[in-house]
This record gives C-alpha cells, structure tokens and sequence, in this order.
C-alpha cells in the first residue's frame, strides 16, 4: 500500500510494505527501504525521489556516507554531505544542529549545538583568509536578510568549527581586501539599509567601516529628509559621522559607498 504525503510544500511518498532493495542515480546501491522510510523529492527534482529514514537523521547520513555529495531537506530539517579541502563532512539540522566528519567508512559527531537553523544556501570560502575553504550556511527566514552560521576549517586537526562571531548577516568576501563584507535590512528603522567592512583578528573582528542609512519623519509621519551615518576606524579609533540630505542623495550616496551597490544591493549571489 503506498499513499502520496505533501508537507511544507514538499512531497512524500510512504513506503508501506515489505523491505525490499532501491537503486538509482541518486542513492547508495542495494539501499534497503524499511517500513519507516519516506521517498523524499529534493529541491527542484522530483523525478529522482531520494530514499530517506523517517525522523532518523543520523541513519540517513550514514546510508549515505559513500556519496561525494548528498543533500536533502524535508520541512524544516536537512541532511548535507560535502568535501572541504579533501576531507569529507556531514552536517544536520533540526532543532539541533550537528557536525559530522568522515572517519574511514563511518561518520563520527564533532559537535552538537541548539538551533533551529534551515539550510537555504550552501557556500564554501576562505572566510579566515588562510588559504583554507572554510563552510557558510544561509537562511533567509522568509525575509530579505539572510543569516548566516560559519564553520571554520581547521588544517592541524581538519576539523569544523562553528565560529559564531563570523556570524554576519549576507556575509561575503571581499578577497582583494582580505575583508568580510556584511548587508542588513534593519527591521526597526524605516527605510534603513546598513552595509559594513570587518577585519578578521585572533579571534573575533574589528569594523573597519560601516555606513547606516535611514529615513527620518516628520510629526505628521511624511518623510522629512534621510541620514547617513558613517564610522570608520583610524588609528584604533572608531570615528562617527552623520549628515543629514536628501532621500535620492542619501541612496546615491549609499550605493556607492564601499562598494557599489546599486545594480545588486538585495540581490544575493550564491555559487557552490
């Protein structure tokens, strides 16, 4: 008896039957599908249904632990397989997320921590700058600003480690620089976009630069005029700044501050 399931906009088909063997592109060979175990249509591929085990995520991992690449997400929660700097990882997450680093043939657990975090995008890069990709995982939570868990690859032990100050929200790399590019939305600030420059150190980061723009009201609620304020820092000193302008000379000013934004300010680029 099979019957077709839709949650969170993602379909299962529920396998009630007899155990018996399933083979194709997409999964290990000579998988056993079990009474528990859900066929799972991946983003974007529902041709290929991905055999997974229902409410068992560890076992999932591991069922897949031969794949190079392997990803999967059903509701809320995910299952990931990756090589980073030839080693090869898992990671999961639901209400706990857990790192996972391939030891021989089996998966061993680096690290557990509570979050609720979804896997939107998934992006590789030297975030330390030590000529080592580290891993960065995104999640717009259904609005604009996307934030963002990093795992740093460690080279003495080759390990994951979630740094949680890397943190930044739309973090990107600015390689020429050697700078971490960061973009928000604030949600407490009409008209508001924030865009800034940090420095990696020991650890944790320094600004470097940032700039706030925001639009400011009048007692009748219309719009009065827009402030810029910038902080810079010299000579170890953060340095503040503020003008207030117009609202098309305030955006002008903002695009074109730091780096250029007006074409893709908002627009996120991802590449795996």
């Amino acid at each position: 008896m099979r019957f077709l399931l839709t949650l969170c906009g993602l379909s299962f088909l529920w396998i009630s039957c007899q155990t018996k063997s399933h083979d194709d592109k997409t999964t290990s060979k000579n998988v056993k599908l079990k009474t528990d175990t859900l066929l799972v249509f991946s983003h974007g591929d529902t041709l290929n249904p991905v055999p997974i085990l229902s409410g068992d995520l560890e076992n999932t991992l591991r069922m897949y632990s031969n794949k190079d690449r392997f990803e999967v997400f059903y509701g809320d929660r995910f299952v990931k397989i990756f090589s980073l700097n030839k080693v090869k990882f898992g990671i999961i997450g639901d209400s706990l997320f857990r790192i996972y680093k391939l030891d021989k043939e089996n998966f061993q657990k680096l690290a557990t921590e509570k979050s609720e975090m979804q896997l939107h995008h998934f992006v590789t890069m030297d975030i330390t700058n030590d000529g080592y990709d580290d891993a960065v995982i995104y999640d717009d939570g259904g609005s604009i600003n996307y934030d963002t868990k990093v795992l740093v690859f460690n080279p003495m032990t080759k390990t994951l480690v979630h740094r949680k100050y890397l943190d930044l929200e739309n973090l990107e790399v600015d390689s020429n620089n050697h700078l971490l590019k960061s973009w928000h939305v604030p949600h407490n600030m009409f008209g508001g976009s924030m865009k800034a420059f940090y420095r990696n150190t020991k650890d944790s980061i320094e600004l470097v630069q940032s700039i706030l723009c925001y639009n400011q009201t009048g007692k009748t609620g219309n719009i009065t005029g827009s402030v810029l304020r910038t902080t810079t820092l010299k000579n170890g000193n953060l340095i503040r700044d503020s003008i207030v302008t117009t609202m098309n000379n305030a955006i002008h000013i903002f695009d074109h501050a730091l780096w250029n934004t007006s074409k893709d300010f908002g627009k996120k680029k991802f590449n795996e």
